[in-house]
């Protein structure tokens, strides 16, 4: 695992794996889901379609220039109308800004696969949302705010 904390060998694997994956025989292992896959501001999206063929887009909705991971998965996040949004990270600054975005999100369950080996977990962020939301309306996006101002006093220290 040492070459995954190997920046120009985390750049090729991810280049390798978005164009590995737009191959037909990776169609039966998507079935039915749509697997969204971003890296370096390009986003593809891939679904089987009726006649089992894979079909690879590259939706302009979904393309951005985001710096930070946990901006990028809030902004896919912000993206997706329907369905459940599975986030894995082990930053918990996705947390707050998943905790911060799920009230614009109605409809979709957002759960978090957070952390690893034995410390390794789901994190159900819909319900602690609505959780928080009835100790105190606001509560979620008051923790985006806080956020966003935590990072602000950190990188200008």
């Amino acid at each position: 695992m040492a070459l995954l904390k190997n920046g120009a060998f985390k750049e090729e694997f991810a280049h390798f794996l978005m164009e590995e994956w737009k191959k037909p025989p990776y169609g039966p292992i998507i079935d039915r889901k749509t697997v969204y896959i971003s890296h370096g501001g390009k986003c593809m999206e891939m679904e089987n379609s009726e006649d089992e063929m894979l079909q690879t887009l590259e939706p302009s909705r979904l393309q951005g220039q985001h710096k930070e991971a946990d901006t990028l998965i809030a902004f896919h996040g912000k993206n997706i109308t329907t369905g459940n949004i599975l986030a894995r990270s082990t930053d918990t600054d996705v947390l707050i800004i998943l905790l911060g975005l799920v009230g614009s999100m109605e409809g979709l369950s957002i759960m978090m696969d957070y952390g690893s080996g034995n410390q390794w977990r789901y994190i159900y962020v819909s319900e602690i949302a609505a959780i928080l939301e009835e100790k105190h309306s606001g509560l979620t996006e008051a923790l985006l705010g806080l956020h966003a101002i935590k990072v602000v006093i950190l990188h200008s220290a």
